[in-house]
């Protein structure tokens, strides 16, 4: 009988040399290998149920052996008898419990009778051995993906990636994977995320109709309007039909207030019979149809109240009456915040800047129409009373510079970030002047409160500022904690003011630790255990290693990943400690795997990797990771001689002296510009061990 299923063709050298054994005198029963010889023969004819036959009686005769026993699986699986192939593979498997290729095929065999869970088991096993296991991965992903476990399909899938790189498979694998951790952010709302896997599949399946539409839309949501566009028009030209595409091309433009949107509408009327409520409300309001253009704006904006183009449709509809004296300027004003902060969720901060002219303009006008400066700074609060349209415009100011100095800060301008948290605060303390004169108890509360923010916000301006100014930061701090004592933020900025000390002196960091112990106590007494941030406890960690209390720093740490457990910084620091430790390696092991999950491409991670598996006495294992290391910091111009040194290290041990040593060269050469402290006497120690051994093999030879 012949079965239609083909066999893999593997092991036919094992075959071979079973073929090529010397015939002996007696029967084949007498003679194991030669029952071995006509098992294989038969098999690779096709002849499968003599084969059967012939594994068999060899096991009879020989005990159970891995081999014998997969093809004889494999036999039985394509019989349709998936319980003798599971028999058959689970006997292979306990005799030979790292055979990768017979745990594959049971894996398989499991699902194949409906025990998912024996499968998932079955491929953690496989992975133990190999944890770049492209077969085992891809399974697993599949697994979990049925299971509705995003996450794990996720971190799988993550992995599967860092195998195809690493060249254990092909890059057939990458389209899947791409395309599901783009649409796993994408639901998650880390919009960023998703744009980078789908950039990547777009390089992978050559940019086809769906998923350059999605990364077009996923520009457009991280206010990357510009790329948005270009994505759109390269989707256009491939398929001219594509409404979704042109509609999105047009709202691109809209936003951008492009001169050709009422163009680009035109065009979109010849490829859709309708034009979308959007679409029409940006025509009729560039055609200055104001009134009907709001209708279909605000009908819109009750169901997508966040929608940015929206806003900007509402807005421009809204400067149209102004300009006819139908509508109060301060309505204006209020829009275009609104599309000011919209910008700022987005990422979109030159855009938010641009809304900011529309704001402060009003707001000053409205500030002298009123006579609020004079009345608000230099009226004497003895006599005079805070009236509530001034009391508004300053609140107004202050909301609007803290705003501000949120765009400016995220557009790298630093100096005036700090100006404008600065005025946030000169309004915040005359407002509470004002309440404090009227016994307000209430608003000053709550201004102090805002003033505290404030000022936390502003030291930790000064601290990142390009010549950091940490004692200013401080000073800052110290009147936000005597504000209000019972918040933990502003310990937990000091803290890091402290422990980011360039000079590195101890007491630094003794003081770094009783702040990120003083911000958690606040936190925890503020609303119990489950209120503590994880950075809090995270840093925490930090500064206790570094005054050498290693246990307490890893108590901290466990807490941190237990409240953030996919933090991949988290867990590569945890990871790493135990590494230096030489303690808890294969924990070590599987933090950094997780850590390599989340950022396959880190030469921090990798570098920790490498290092975790040459403590594990797996240099060469170790040397892979270490190499990728080195190449992902040298493709992103990152210079790091912990890497260096670990490289040096782990030839060292590879006797590889000459490549050793020209590391611990380059370690030297860039000590300063390690990413932790190395000891440079140490190395120049070992350099000339290395040079000793070296002349001693060339003495040898």
């Amino acid at each position: 009988m012949k079965l239609k299923q083909s066999f893999p063709r593997k092991n036919v050298i094992v075959a071979l040399i079973v073929l090529s054994l010397p015939l002996f005198s007696g029967s084949a029963q007498e003679m194991p290998s030669l029952i071995l010889d006509r098992a294989f023969s038969n098999f690779f004819n096709g002849e499968y149920d003599k084969a059967a036959e012939y594994f068999e009686r060899y096991t009879k005769a020989e005990g159970d052996q891995e081999a014998p026993l997969r093809y004889l699986a494999q036999i039985y699986s394509a019989k349709g008898d998936l319980k003798k192939s599971i028999d058959c593979l689970e006997r292979g498997v306990k005799v030979a419990p790292d055979s990768i290729e017979s745990m594959l095929l049971l894996a398989e065999a499991y699902l194949k009778v409906n025990q998912p869970g024996n499968s998932i088991k079955t491929l953690d096993k496989v992975l133990e051995i190999d944890e770049f296991n492209v077969r085992a991965l891809h399974f697993q992903a599949y697994l979990h993906q049925q299971k509705n476990d995003s996450r794990k399909t996720a971190s799988y899938f993550k992995r599967l990636i860092v195998a195809v790189r690493n060249g254990a498979g092909s890059e057939q694998f990458l389209q899947s994977a791409y395309t599901f951790l783009g649409n796993y952010y994408y639901q998650r709302q880390e919009f960023l995320r998703a744009v980078d896997y789908y950039e990547k599949l777009v390089q992978v399946d050559e940019g086809t109709g769906r998923s350059l539409l999605v990364l077009g839309e996923l520009y457009k949501i991280t206010g990357q309007f510009d790329k948005s566009l270009q994505t759109m028009n390269l989707l256009i030209q491939k398929n001219p039909g594509n409404v979704s595409a042109h509609e999105s091309r047009v709202e691109t433009l809209y936003i951008l207030n492009d001169r050709s949107t009422l163009d680009r509408i035109q065009i979109l009327k010849t490829k859709s019979a309708k034009l979308n409520s959007l679409v029409e409300a940006f025509q009729l309001q560039i055609e200055k149809k104001t009134d009907e253009s709001l209708v279909l704006v605000r009908e819109f904006l009750k169901e997508n109240p966040s929608r940015l183009s929206g806003h900007i449709c509402l807005l421009r509809n809204m400067q149209n009456l102004q300009a006819q004296g139908k509508i109060d300027p301060v309505e204006v004003r209020n829009e275009a915040y609104a599309i000011m902060i919209l910008a700022q969720r987005l990422g979109a901060h030159q855009l938010a800047l641009d809304y900011a002219d529309l704001v402060f303009p009003v707001l000053y006008k409205q500030a002298n129409d009123s006579n609020f400066n004079l009345t608000f700074f230099q009226a004497d609060r003895s006599t005079s009373k805070l009236n509530s349209v001034h009391e508004q415009i300053a609140i107004d100011h202050m909301e609007l510079y803290e705003s501000h100095s949120v765009t400016q800060e995220n557009l790298q301008k630093i100096t005036h970030a700090i100006i404008y948290r600065r005025e946030a605060i000169r309004y915040a303390r005359q407002l509470k002047e004002w309440y404090q004169q009227e016994k307000n108890d209430v608003r000053v509360d709550e201004i102090n409160s805002k003033i505290y923010y404030n000022l936390s916000a502003l030291a930790w301006l000064l601290q990142t500022e390009k010549g950091k100014r940490p004692v200013a930061a401080l000073k800052n701090l110290q009147t936000a904690i005597d504000l209000r004592p019972d918040l933990p933020n502003a310990h937990f900025i000091r803290g890091i003011v402290y422990y980011s000390a360039t000079d590195k002196k101890v007491q630094n960091y003794v003081k770094a630790r009783q702040e990120f112990g003083t911000a958690v106590q606040k936190s925890i007494q503020k609303g119990g255990d489950h209120a503590v941030p994880a950075n809090y406890y995270f840093y925490e960690g930090m500064s206790l290693e570094k005054n050498n209390q290693w246990q307490k720093a890893e108590q901290s740490l466990k807490k941190a990943i237990r409240l953030d457990p996919h933090n991949a910084t988290y867990l590569n620091y945890l990871g790493y400690m135990y590494s230096l430790r030489n303690t808890n390696l294969p924990e070590a092991r599987q933090l950094l795997l997780q850590a390599l999950e989340d950022d396959p491409e880190s030469e921090a991670y990798l570098d920790s990797y490498g290092w975790i598996l040459f403590q594990m006495g797996k240099p060469r294992e170790a040397l892979h990771r270490l190499v990728q290391a080195f190449h992902e910091a040298g493709r992103k111009n990152v210079t790091d001689a912990v890497i260096y040194y670990h490289l040096a290290e782990t030839y060292a041990a590879l006797k590889d002296y000459e490549l050793s040593e020209f590391y611990y060269q380059k370690t030297l050469e860039h000590i300063h510009e390690a990413s932790e402290p190395l000891d440079k006497k140490q190395i120049e120690k070992k350099i000339e061990t290395l040079k000793i051994k070296q002349k001693s093999n060339q003495k040898g030879e």
